[in-house]
């Protein structure tokens, strides 16, 4: 046999081997769905003091948050390596429509790594500088009142039934009545 056709041979069976191997380290798994969550659309606004409280609160605790993760000595990423600006305005854009009322929300709006880790300290610093807006009360119903009908206020029934006289002179033909 040539060494051609079995160094030939070697090749082929080495890609099998590693098909094979490649399909028992990596089964085929179900592609997760590629529809994500539309991200709400911000309109333009004027922000309000609540807003710019808002803005400072989360700043503060950013930088706090880079203290306490021991990450304050990193002179590249600086507090955005918690919390990036682009991600702590869109907070704030959200918030000022209140559409971040819970963790999931925070992360489908936003993407942030750590939603999941911080949400429940950004959640409580949106809900002290804008808080969520009372839902509409209930209209009052118009009050309609009934008269209360006594006896003596009762009309007789028979009052009310028409003239079986006016009746037959009201038409324009004359109808034989029958006795």
């Amino acid at each position: 046999m040539p060494w051609a056709t079995i160094l030939q041979d070697l090749l082929e069976y080495e890609k099998m081997l590693v098909i094979t191997l490649q399909s028992c380290l990596f089964p085929l798994l179900p592609l997760p769905s590629t529809c994500t969550k539309c991200k709400f659309t911000i309109k333009p606004y004027k922000m309000t003091t609540g807003g710019h409280n808002l803005h400072q609160e989360l700043l503060q605790w950013r930088d706090f948050k880079v203290l306490e993760e021991d990450l304050d000595g990193d002179n590249f990423f600086s507090p955005q390596i918690i919390m990036s600006n682009k991600i702590l305005d869109r907070i704030i854009d959200l918030a000022h429509y209140s559409k971040i009322i819970s963790t999931t929300a925070l992360f489908e709006q936003t993407y942030w790594c750590y939603a999941n880790l911080y949400s429940p300290e950004i959640l409580k610093i949106i809900k002290t500088c804008i808080p969520l807006p009372r839902p509409p009360s209930p209209k009052p119903v118009a009050s309609v009142s009934v008269p209360v009908l006594s006896s003596s206020s009762i009309v007789n029934q028979h009052s009310l039934a028409p003239n079986p006289q006016s009746i037959e002179g009201a038409g324009s033909v004359d109808v034989p009545s029958v006795k």
